[in-house]
């Protein structure tokens, strides 16, 4: 699991969060490079790694919506840093939504032409 956190979050951040040194990390991958076994487990652990970012999205965005809110809320409307970053923030959240509408509408559009077509 460790090597494959590397590739996707480097080295430095890897080691440090599981308190081990670079060099163990370098020899670590030094001999996944060697044994064909160890080498199948990390590829196994990265696409685990890889795929699981979709199951987190949806709490992600919740908790960002949620703190977006709460800065709406609790913000000084008189500071433009603190409007340009919730303006910002409003703004890519109505491009997503939008997004998702047209997606949806496409999903919808082929499902009922899939539909009229298997009559």
């Amino acid at each position: 699991m460790i090597l494959a956190e590397a590739v996707l979050y480097g080295d430095k951040e890897t080691s440090q969060k599981w308190g081990i040194s670079l060099r163990s990390l370098e020899r670590w991958r030094s001999r996944s490079q060697q044994d064909e076994v160890l080498a199948a487990f990390v590829q196994k652990k990265l696409e685990k790694l890889q795929n699981g970012w979709a199951d987190e999205a949806p709490l992600a965005l919740r908790e960002g919506i949620a703190f977006l809110r709460r800065a709406a809320r609790e913000g000084d409307p008189q500071s433009p840093d603190q409007v340009k970053a919730i303006a910002g923030a409003v703004q890519m959240l109505a491009e997503i939504t939008t997004m998702k509408q047209v997606i949806d509408a496409r999903f919808s559009a082929q499902a009922a032409s899939a539909a009229s077509k298997s009559y």
